[in-house]
């Protein structure tokens, strides 16, 4: 059966518009006519992500960098006067501050928007010229976020950082591991899920202060701490003996201590992925003490490291 014809395109659309699917029949499943045909339905789907938007504004006074920077990005120049048939629709039409444009704001569906050109520009015929551009222009913006290399649909990466955990099918897997299945493509050097998850709640766990708990102020100055693995221990002191705890904790955590084995603290979690990875590899890394400053209970340590190729 045909879903758009000539009721939706006009009355002399081209045959490559019209837009045709096959039935499928419903069987009721009980009752009186169980088993029997009662119905069918057709349907298509359509990708509205090709078609141009026709009923967005544009501001020529944004001042803010805000402002300018969302008429850079929105795309919201679409140039309807340059359609043929909806000529009559002119530019000024569409500037934010223009009383017209209020009008067409109201113009969420084609319909409605055909309509409201046809007042603005005095009965111009826009509205027909509309139907003969039916699989061009849209007054809607939403699309599916598709995976194009895999098919389906596409993890949403801001919902899957916000998530308590992370998603089991990306734990311990490297990005394009994860994305793409099978073996690592670039071995110990492709950045891992749980660092991108670590490095994205770094700042986003909340305290009582105005600061996440992972921060601390000096001076008017936020300071991020250096993290500790969960559940885990780095050394036990008994009297003034210390003992330090030699079996890693999970994930990657570099510990960094002087020549007689005293703990500095961990290299910052969002900067010891490659270190991690070299270190895994072979290589031998070292460290030098630049300064150090108490804050409050916490003493921030600053070091250089640097690789040593023997």
């Amino acid at each position: 059966m045909t879903l758009w014809d000539k009721g939706t395109l006009g009355d002399k659309p081209p045959a490559s518009s019209l837009v045709s699917a096959s039935k499928i029949p419903i069987t009721a499943q009980s009752g009186a006519a169980g088993g029997k045909p009662t119905g069918a339905v057709a349907w298509a789907v359509l990708d509205e992500g090709v078609k141009v938007r026709i009923n967005t504004r544009y501001a020529d006074d944004a001042s803010s960098a805000g402002m300018k920077t969302a008429e850079l990005g929105a795309g919201e120049r679409q140039g309807v006067e340059f359609i043929p048939g909806l000529n009559p629709l002119e530019r000024r039409f569409f500037e934010k501050n223009a009383q017209e444009s209020a009008t067409i704001d109201k113009g969420i569906t084609r319909l409605n928007f055909g309509l409201t050109g046809d007042a603005i520009a005095k009965g111009s015929g826009v509205r027909d010229a509309l139907r003969t551009l039916t699989h061009d222009v849209t007054t809607q913006s939403v699309g599916l976020f598709t995976d194009t290399a895999r098919g389906g649909l596409k993890q949403d990466f801001q919902l899957m950082m916000n998530d308590p955990v992370l998603p089991k099918e990306y734990l311990a897997k490297g990005v394009y591991q994860a994305c793409l299945g099978g073996n690592s493509l670039l071995g110990p050097a492709e950045p891992k899920w749980d660092l991108l998850y670590q490095y994205a709640n770094l700042y986003r766990s909340a305290n009582s202060n105005p600061y996440p708990k992972n921060v601390t102020v000096s001076g008017g100055t936020p300071l991020l701490k250096a993290q500790t693995p969960p559940n885990w221990v780095a050394a036990t002191t008994s009297g003034t003996t210390t003992t330090i705890n030699t079996t890693p904790p999970p994930g990657l955590a570099i510990l960094i201590l002087t020549e007689r084995g005293e703990k500095l603290g961990y290299v910052p979690r969002d900067r010891n992925e490659i270190l991690a990875r070299l270190m895994d590899a072979g290589k031998f890394i070292i460290a030098r003490l630049e300064s150090k400053e108490w804050h409050g209970d916490w003493l921030r340590v600053a070091a250089r490291i640097y690789l040593r190729d023997v």
